[in-house]
């Protein structure tokens, strides 16, 4: 039996196998993604960016205050709640995302006045990137207690996937024109 077949012999393994390849793809894509937008931006347009990033990621994680890892958990003690559960979690996440998203502005009018009109373009830019980070942690809270690990490496790469091509396209188009 080879090794593959091993790993694919049973759903926790294969599960883990994927999981496993899907690290590994998004590690690469990550390290090409940002050698591109080094070359792209230089490194204080690419710190800047960074800042505009991290600003609503740190945001989705502080706001979300662990309602996707509590909803798991009660997922996975009572299936049948599932159904009384997402009208909850629903109004949750939309209170969470406006929350993300004046947080968001307000660092974005401060960084504004504190480094200048440059920075306004990619604020605009990440500022859905707050509550799009939210509702896939709540996505896969739901989709690890359904047992829907294919859907989780698929999103996990999917968007960083597309990031890194759309970079590409960036970059080959300036070195071009």
């Amino acid at each position: 039996m080879g090794i593959i077949s091993q790993l694919t012999a049973n759903s926790a393994r294969r599960d883990t196998a994927e999981l496993v390849f899907s690290g590994l793809v998004l590690q690469s894509v990550i390290l090409i993604s940002g050698v591109l937008l080094a070359r792209i931006l230089g490194a204080e347009g690419r710190g800047h960016l960074v800042q505009m990033v991290l600003t609503p990621e740190l945001l989705s994680l502080l706001v979300g205050i662990g309602v996707p890892q509590a909803l798991t958990f009660e997922l996975s003690k009572d299936a049948a709640k599932s159904q009384n559960i997402k009208g909850v979690v629903k109004r949750i996440f939309i209170y969470q995302a406006a929350l993300i998203l004046v947080f968001h502005g307000l660092a974005g009018y401060y960084y504004y006045y504190q480094i200048g009109g440059d920075l306004w373009t990619a604020m605009a830019i990440t500022l859905v990137s707050g509550p799009a980070t939210l509702y896939i942690l709540y996505s896969y809270s739901i989709w690890q207690d359904f047992g829907l690990f294919r859907n989780i490496n698929f999103f996990g790469l999917a968007m960083p996937l597309g990031y890194s091509l759309g970079l590409t396209v960036l970059y080959l188009t300036a070195a071009a024109g």
